[in-house]
């Protein structure tokens, strides 16, 4: 058997070459199995950042090449967890680690502007939910506005920050209060996990609205048992009965509401009231899809759309203790909610039939106008489907290898049709001399269509910081930009002090570089590289030196050393005699001579040549 396994590993090699004829990364088997590492990253020479390695398992070229991945990736094999944009063919546009552990980022509108949003904590998230803030970056990246909840003492949530139509922030709180805990077979003198929302003007930051799970939903409704960490015995192991993950506002102002823990979906009025249940053990709709519509369970993003239908990620599995769904694999669903005869229908499910998956947690559902995407959350895939079902790409952050135990997972993933990226910061460039290469990148910038290389030489340079006309470069390259980095090639005839210029689709100018001497570089020393390489050098000279004298060369250093070393040697004796005296406590040590015999040299061999 173990003589096979190197042809059966050639073969996976052969029929798994990635294929890049779209200019994306595609392996079938390789990347499944762990071959490129179980969290593989891209590196580059201007950047320090290392984003995930994208995977495109399914392609169409016609219909996957636009817009963008929005993806805050993070788990346990991830040692930089932050945020990214990517383009349709997977290469990085922009990340940011900044900020730790993030949540929910996505692309949304504010005041007809686009900006950033997300949530973050220093401690990241615990017992299922986060105690964090919530952050805006406009389109140079930078801060415009962070908040948190209105309320003493209370923190936002990770699960939901989504901003309105009315310029409102809708967000998400976990709050831990006293709560009799019996009617699920807990202590009287309990507490439990009070899941809130909130409507806050983000302009003012003026509370609007407010509404309380436990002011209005049983606890005897919750579908998980009542098992795990969280026994209700302390605030700290509050019982999580409810678990509220999203919130969306419709335009007469009611809000939807999606229970995990409940497997409910929750129509809120504006005064507090529940109008509708669906789903649950509390359901008020009758099903007419054979129950496949009020099915769902441990739902996450419940979103509203026209003509009153719903979109829900139906994880169908959980990580807490509890019934199993009846679907057995995770899904997106779209329903048809009619509110007067109180029916629903499911229009469409997506979900890969070939590949099933069970996302356990996490995960998210995008209608856009002419497709689906999915987010699996627990899992790191990503999936674009048509109206109709069919899939049209799918996009993993990892393989499946390391997937399967949510070693590498993202809450939510959003594509966006459009994202302008103006960052506030300089290109970075990085030249080191020997490889006569010089490389750019600028993270962030979306708007960026060519890269042009220019040169000047030291009275050029000079004329302009004496006074005289801008300076004179010239372009030596232009190279189209095709992915997060560009290099330059530099041959020996260019200008001594080089520069690069950022350039758009209508030939003006973005930015420009730092003017570097391309003889010099602005590479970073690397210590202990530099230590390592010189090191080598010295004892291949002396190994070299050692071959070109000959033996007997070799054995009169030697013994010119054996003669040093015995004066050295008697000298130390001679300094013992004198100091300690020559009884037996200060009596010299038969074993001065140790290095005599250093290398299993013998003792004629140490001895000199020529004698004196």
């Amino acid at each position: 058997m173990t003589r096979i396994l190197p042809w059966l590993l050639l073969t996976a090699i052969a029929f798994d070459t990635p294929a890049w004829a779209y200019d994306v990364f595609s392996s079938a088997y390789l990347y499944e199995l762990g071959f490129y590492g179980l969290y593989p990253t891209t590196s580059f020479k201007s950047s320090e950042l290392t984003p995930p390695l994208l995977n495109f398992p399914r392609w169409d070229e016609q219909k996957c090449n636009d817009g963008y991945y929005v993806i805050a990736q993070k788990g346990k094999l991830v040692s930089d967890p932050g945020s990214t944009i990517f383009d349709s063919r997977g290469e990085l546009v922009w990340a940011d680690n900044t900020y730790g552990v993030v949540f929910n980022l996505q692309i949304q509108t504010y005041q007809g502007e686009n900006y950033l949003t997300f949530w973050a904590s220093p401690d990241g998230s615990s017992h299922g939910y986060g105690r964090g803030t919530y952050y805006m970056l406009d389109s140079s990246y930078q801060l415009f506005k962070k908040f948190e909840p209105a309320g003493e003492g209370l923190l936002g949530d990770l699960h939901e920050f989504q901003i309105t139509e009315r310029g409102t922030a809708l967000v998400t709180i976990y709050n831990p209060v006293p709560a009799d805990l019996t009617s699920i077979g807990g202590p009287e003198q309990g507490w439990a996990l009070d899941c809130l929302f909130q409507e806050i003007d983000i302009a003012t930051g003026d509370l609007l609205f407010e509404w309380s799970a436990i002011d209005h939903v049983a606890i005897s409704d919750v579908i998980r048992y009542f098992a795990g960490e969280d026994d209700g015995t302390t605030p700290d192991t509050a019982f999580d009965f409810f678990h509220i993950n999203s919130v969306d506002v419709d335009a007469e102002g009611n809000y939807v509401v999606s229970g995990r823990h409940t497997s409910t979906i929750l129509c809120i009025s504006p005064q507090g009231e529940i109008l509708w249940t669906l789903g649950g053990n509390a359901n008020d709709f009758r099903d007419l899809s054979d129950g496949h519509a009020t099915s769902f369970m441990y739902q996450h993003h419940a979103q509203l759309h026209a003509n009153h239908t719903l979109s829900i990620f139906d994880n169908a599995g959980s990580e807490r203790a509890g019934p199993a769904s009846k679907e057995g694999y995770s899904r997106g669903i779209l329903v048809q909610l009619d509110t007067t005869n109180m029916t629903v229908t499911l229009l469409h499910e997506y979900f890969d039939p070939g590949n099933p998956t069970t996302a356990v947690s996490q995960g998210s559902m995008q209608v856009m106008d002419d497709r689906v995407v999915l987010g699996y959350g627990w899992l790191p895939f990503v999936t674009d489907f048509a109206f109709d079902g069919s899939m049209l790409c799918a996009v993993e952050l990892a393989p499946w290898v390391a997937a399967r135990w949510g070693l590498v997972n993202s809450y939510r993933a959003f594509k966006a049709r459009t994202w302008v990226g103006k960052p506030a910061d300089p290109p970075s460039v990085y030249l080191h001399p020997p490889e006569r290469q010089v490389f750019v990148s600028w993270n962030g910038a979306t708007e960026v269509e060519r890269w042009v290389l220019q040169g000047a030489e030291w009275e050029d340079l000079r004329s302009k910081r004496e006074g005289g006309e801008e300076t004179k470069f010239v372009d030596l390259d232009i190279v189209e930009k095709v992915s997060f980095e560009t290099a330059f090639n530099l041959v020996d005839d260019m200008p001594q002090y080089i520069r690069i210029v950022a350039v758009d689709k209508h030939g003006q100018v973005l930015t420009r570089s730092q003017i570097i001497d391309r003889h010099v570089g602005n590479a970073p020393q690397n210590l202990v590289y530099n230590v390592l390489v010189y090191g080598a050098v010295f004892v291949a000279l002396i190994g070299a030196s050692l071959l070109v004298i000959g033996r007997r060369g070799r054995k009169a250093i030697l013994g010119n050393c054996s003669r040093g070393c015995d004066t050295l040697a008697r000298a130390a004796g001679a300094w013992k005699d004198s100091v300690m005296g020559s009884d037996g406590i200060s009596e010299r040590y038969p074993s001065r001579t140790w290095w005599r015999d250093w290398g299993g040299a013998k003792p004629h061999e140490l001895q000199s040549i020529y004698h004196e």
